[in-house]
């Protein structure tokens, strides 16, 4: 049984799920990438993956789906791991440096039945809508370190290989000596 993540006392690392989920836009083509609309906190206003923080002792992938459901309504079907992203501890809001994994997903159709979570009464709705992102509209609508991230996850998905990141920047490959 998982438990929430103490916010006063966080773990030394976060884990993270997110889901790359293209649209299939017809004619065997995929377009755009699933985005949501954050409201809250330093992110508010602007668009991310769907997905989310791992509770304790729950794999990365389980949190993923987890997240996306309750956020979009749909239950995306894993095809791979599309990367991962190292983030450094934010001392602004306390939180820890952390790792996202995020899951390259098939397409869903443009006309999928996106529904956000409701709001909790007397509270705002955690995210205010939902957007298909194309590579050139990402800059405008995103934080820096998410732009990054998106590019960087765009060139990979579309090669068919790994992003390794550090704060959405592509880490060098290394090889052995």
């Amino acid at each position: 049984m998982s438990r929430p993540i103490n916010l006063a006392t966080p773990p030394p690392c976060r884990i993270g799920g997110l889901a790359w989920i293209p649209r299939f836009a017809g004619e065997g083509r995929e377009d755009a990438v699933l985005m949501v609309q954050a409201n809250y906190g330093p992110r508010k206003g602007t668009f991310q993956l769907p997905g989310g923080h791992a509770e304790h002792l729950e794999p990365d992938w389980e949190a993923m789906l987890r997240h996306v459901k309750r956020e979009t309504g749909l239950v995306p079907a894993v095809e791979r791991l599309l990367g991962k992203d190292w983030v450094p501890a934010n001392t602004e809001n306390g939180a820890a440096m952390g790792q996202n994994f995020i899951y390259l997903c098939k397409p869903v159709p443009a006309t999928a039945d996106i529904r956000l979570p409701a709001a909790e009464p007397g509270m705002e709705a955690e995210l205010s809508t939902h957007r298909w992102m194309a590579l050139d509209e990402i800059a405008e609508h995103t934080q820096l370190y998410q732009a990054r991230r998106f590019r960087a996850l765009w060139t990979a998905w579309q090669a068919d290989t790994f992003a390794n990141l550090k704060h959405g920047r592509p880490l060098p490959i290394l090889h052995a000596a």
